[in-house]
């Protein structure tokens, strides 16, 4: 039966542990029994050497156990079979292909789609990935010693995931009771070149697909100000799904006399008393 690799660092760590004391005292007793005292110089430096040296592993791999990172390590880590061309991501199958391949695969077959329909063409298709995706993601979770029900945890991790597989650094500011809030990309992969439409939509609907699954809320995913440019960094507005949120009208311009029709101008002209017909009927 395999262990997992936090078993085996704890083992390890306890027999480290275990070797300090002893490396010490039988440096203890065979120092005062050599002879010369370059030969007890050279002793106590090999026996303070080794402990330093022992001290170093306990405390890195106490530090190991402390943030997963063992664990951590075969579910982000890479792992290829050059025999049968398969790459592994921890134990879920992945394709590395060039950013500026995936980027123009994706902007080419949205080029190919009807101008009206590439916003929701994008945002449905990321939608699915990412719905799709959260099973892997949940399968893994006992292995990372996350609760089910453990959502701020769940989206810290997710973000890092998708940080390792080069998608870009996502920081999921989301409320899980409301699901409402906000969610930040940086260096997101369909966005470092120019496109011919916003890609982002596709990060919209993943966002939302991925999202539906590890919250106890529907929700829907907006991008804010979208762009073809390339940029740095975009940002997504979250919100439960049916209360889009209503834009605020625009402020009324000031109306400028020389927009209005001539004749009712004339007409108020006309309307309004003389000077000398003022002081008349005052008087």
């Amino acid at each position: 039966m395999d262990q997992s690799p936090d078993t085996k660092e704890t083992g390890l760590l306890g027999a480290a542990i275990v070797a300090v004391p002893l490396l010490l005292a039988a440096g203890i007793q065979i120092v005062p029994q050599l002879d010369g005292i370059w030969l007890k110089m050279g002793m106590i430096a090999a026996v303070l050497a080794s402990g330093a040296l022992l001290v170093v592993y306990i405390v890195r791999s106490a530090r190991r156990l402390l943030l997963g990172e063992a664990t951590d390590q075969q579910v982000t880590g890479y792992k290829d079979d050059r025999d049968t061309g398969i790459l592994l991501k921890g134990k879920i199958e992945n394709v590395s292909l060039r950013a500026t391949t995936v980027h123009r695969l994706v902007d080419s077959l949205t080029s190919a789609i009807p101008p009206s329909a590439r916003q929701a063409a994008l945002y449905d298709c990321g939608w699915e990935i990412g719905k799709s995706w959260v099973a892997d993601f949940l399968h893994e979770l006992p292995r990372l010693h996350i609760g089910r029900h453990d959502i701020p945890r769940q989206l810290l991790k997710w973000c890092e995931y998708d940080a390792t597989a080069g998608m870009g650094r996502l920081t999921v500011a989301v409320d899980p009771h409301s699901g409402e809030g906000l969610v930040m990309l940086s260096n997101g992969f369909l966005s470092r070149s120019k496109a011919q439409f916003p890609l982002n939509w596709w990060f919209a609907g993943y966002l939302a697909g991925t999202l539906c699954q590890l919250l106890p809320h529907r929700v829907e995913v907006e991008l804010v100000s979208p762009t073809s440019a390339t940029s740095t960094t975009a940002y997504f507005r979250v919100f439960r799904e049916g209360d889009r949120p209503v834009a605020a009208p625009a402020p009324e311009k000031p109306v400028d006399p020389r927009t209005v029709a001539r004749l009712p101008v004339w007409v108020r002209r006309l309307k309004t008393p003389l000077p000398d017909e003022t002081e008349s009927s005052q008087s």
